[in-house]
């Protein structure tokens, strides 16, 4: 999901196109497989959005 905020991605299905796209990377971000969006759904159900705000602002700080 950081990969998602990191490259603006809005969506599990542009999510998984986009790891589809580039199908060597993922294995060097730890990726071991294909990503699927009900995988993705599953992570983002489970996963406290308070997270992803918190990094949000350090990101808004740096810059």
């Amino acid at each position: 999901m950081t990969f998602a905020q990191l490259t603006y991605r809005k969506s599990p299905r542009d999510i998984e196109a986009c790891l589809r796209a580039t199908d060597a990377k993922p294995y060097h971000m730890g990726l071991h497989g294909r990503v699927a969006r009900s995988t993705l759904a599953d992570a983002n159900d489970s996963r406290d959005w308070r997270i992803y705000a918190d990094f949000a602002q350090v990101l808004i700080r740096i810059a």
